[in-house]
């Protein structure tokens, strides 16, 4: 199965370090076979990026503590509360200051792990299918985020597993669908690790 062309938001990813986070914090059972532990799944709205921290207005104390954090020291992936704003980093070494959770794993319907016909084997991907709530979640989310120029990293949206950002892509218009796919770099068989991470929820 492919979703529809222009219907689903994308967010590519770096697979290969992605999966290796994914079996970092499933723990032996879970790399054995015996269990699958659930992925934490978030996406939240970018507050401020350490690289562009003068464009945006943030209090002293988040502007320091963005400025302090070492993602190679403390960027490590733990997962935290939904309800709160963090600081997280992505795989390339960027801080970010993340607001509220506002779509999470609750509002997962179904997942599955795709490919186009034709593709390489290095061409996979992970389709996530909201319910009605997360849908209705993601337009308003996105609705909000299209106020800003393309500039300002509050156009962004993250999407946030296990605590660590694994893409943060620029929202350039209202998402309507219920669909967010995630691409980039992925196998079959990491593909749909990652699909049943997500869908043990």
């Amino acid at each position: 199965m492919s979703p529809a062309i222009g219907r689903v938001i994308c967010f590519t990813t770096a697979a290969a370090a992605l999966v290796a986070l994914l079996a970092a914090c499933a723990g032996p059972s879970a790399r054995s076979g015996d269990s699958l532990e659930p992925a934490a799944l978030g996406v939240r709205p970018v507050l401020a990026v350490a690289s562009a921290i003068d464009a945006t207005e943030i209090t002293d104390d988040q502007r320091a503590e963005l400025l302090a954090l070492d993602c190679a020291v403390d960027g490590t992936g733990v997962a935290s509360p939904a309800s709160e704003s963090i600081l997280a980093c992505d795989d390339d070494g960027e801080a970010y200051l993340l607001g509220p959770a506002e779509l999470g794993s609750a509002q997962i319907a179904e997942v599955s792990a795709y490919s186009h016909p034709g593709a390489s084997d290095d061409d996979w991907a992970v389709l996530i299918t909201l319910d009605a709530e997360g849908a209705e979640r993601l337009t308003e989310l996105t609705e909000r985020l299209v106020g800003h120029s393309s500039e300002d990293p509050r156009s962004r949206l993250a999407m946030v597993l296990d605590g660590r950002v694994i893409s943060a892509p620029t929202v350039m218009a209202v998402i309507t669908d219920a669909q967010i796919s995630l691409s980039g770099g992925f196998t079959e068989e990491s593909a749909k690790a990652l699909a049943e991470r997500l869908d043990a929820r």
